[in-house]
């Protein structure tokens, strides 16, 4: 059998019929030279199920395993995948028609590059919610540490021989910031491209795992401290002197605390609040966060 081109990883857990528009639009993309590799996490609604069984198409691989999560469906999807490039895409998310040509275009024009990616084009009941999304005009390992750029696994296709030489995988504790940890190792050992091109449809709706902000924060910072705990070996690889990568990570921790200061603030949990808000001051004492995170709560608005 030959093998095809690109592989797109799909984790499946529960989903129900919006799998379909899922799977339709890598099944209408311009090129064609690829296969979709279904990673079922131990469903056991009924709908998913189904619609697996339904699956016809001799560019569809079904696999299931056992529930472990979404980090060890999407490393499983990885091992069973034949192409030379793998795209990701979350179970409620959909590609542009032209998403893997211009892909692989991209890819094939810079052999040296590790990864691509898109922006997004938010979609769903909440999509009102990403319209301040920042646009990054970089994507090296000091602004990831800063913030998680590439705001969805559904928008990124990397070279799968890269992720074996460095033996780049998601990290199970990490998540749900395992996509974070993933871009930061690939751009720990490689280049990252990014088009300025809403190649990706993200769909925002109440049962996204950003949706518990907390947690969210939480899982960024644990990601955020693993790589504190390696700055000299993070500087050597990636050329950064380890005093951008320790300030870089430094922004990080500030934020995310500052967030859940703003959020265990809303609980009216005071105590929280301010243990949180020390924590923000520690890691970042000149930060403009704190300023702004008093004028929107004083005024309801962000600064």
């Amino acid at each position: 059998m030959n093998k095809p081109e690109i592989s797109v990883v799909i984790p499946v857990y529960n989903t129900g019929k919006i799998l379909n528009e899922t799977i339709a639009s890598v099944l209408n993309q311009s090129f064609t030279d690829f296969e979709i590799v279904i990673i079922d996490d131990g469903s056991p609604d009924a709908d998913t199920l189904q619609i697996l069984k339904e699956q016809s198409d001799p560019r569809i691989r079904v696999i299931r395993q056992q529930n472990g999560g979404v980090a060890m469906a999407r490393n499983q999807g990885v091992v069973e995948s034949h192409g030379k490039f793998i795209a990701f895409l979350d179970h409620d998310d959909l590609f542009a028609p032209d998403k893997l040509e211009i892909f692989k275009k991209t890819m094939d024009e810079s052999p040296d590059a590790a990864a691509v990616y898109s922006t997004i084009m938010p979609f769903g009941e909440f999509a009102r919610a990403a319209s301040n999304l920042p646009r990054p005009e970089q994507t090296d390992l000091a602004a990831l540490l800063k913030h998680n750029l590439i705001y969805s696994m559904s928008c990124i296709m990397v070279r799968k021989e890269f992720l074996q030489k460095h033996q780049i995988s998601f990290d199970p504790e990490c998540v749900p910031c395992d996509d974070w940890d993933f871009h930061l190792r690939c751009a720990l050992h490689g280049k990252i491209l990014r088009l300025d091109a809403p190649l990706t449809r993200y769909r925002l709706h109440g049962n996204n795992q950003s949706s518990d902000q907390i947690k969210m924060n939480l899982a960024g910072i644990r990601t955020i401290r693993k790589y504190r705990l390696q700055l000299p070996a993070l500087s050597r690889i990636s050329g950064f002197s380890i005093r951008v990568l320790r300030k870089a990570t430094a922004h990080a921790l500030s934020r995310h605390h500052y967030s859940i200061a703003f959020q265990y603030l809303n609980k009216r949990n005071f105590s929280q609040t301010a243990v949180n808000l020390f924590k923000a001051f520690f890691y970042n004492p000149f930060s403009t966060i704190l300023p702004c995170f008093i004028w929107k709560k004083l005024t309801g608005k962000s600064h």
